[in-house]
């Protein structure tokens, strides 16, 4: 008798592995689903993007017009002059005012964006608009603007 409970108790616990490991299975496949669609939907944003971009060279030609202005490159002016003369805020000055945006629940894609251009301006004030600071600085720009896209795109689908 005691084989046939221990038995029926190891089927038991048998049954309640498989059936977590089949809700773990079942979420990684949402996941995979959730980041396909994301994938596809991020695919269409750029094939927007580049078209924008070939609509741009075809108008413009290549450019390569420097990050900065002149005395902002040469350092002729301060950090806080070069931002007021574009009207950007500082980094910090973006930063603290994105934080705070969002401790009061009222904060926006676009304080965001303003904060990471400003961090990508300072890194080409600080570092030269090759550093490898000033890059990776604009891809976290971009990055943003990519997301508010989807998100813009999100919210239309669903009107």
């Amino acid at each position: 008798m005691r084989k046939y409970i221990d038995g029926k108790r190891g089927a038991v616990d048998e049954l309640a592995r498989a059936r977590q490991r089949i809700a773990e299975l079942e979420g990684e496949i949402a996941k995979a689903r959730a980041a396909i669609t994301t994938n596809e939907e991020r695919a269409a944003i750029f094939v927007l993007i580049d078209a924008e971009r070939k609509r741009q060279t075809a108008k413009w030609g290549e450019q390569d017009h420097p990050m900065l202005r002149l005395a902002a490159r040469r350092a002729f002016v301060s950090y806080d002059t070069a931002a007021n003369t574009v009207m950007l805020p500082t980094a910090e000055r973006a930063r603290k005012m994105c934080e705070h945006e969002h401790k009061k629940g009222d904060g926006t894609y676009v304080s965001i964006a303003l904060e990471e251009f400003a961090e990508f301006f300072e890194a080409c004030y600080f570092h030269g608009e090759l550093s490898d600071k000033a890059y990776d600085e604009l891809i976290q720009t971009t990055a943003v603007f990519v997301q508010m896209a989807e998100t813009l795109k999100r919210k239309r689908e669903r009107r």
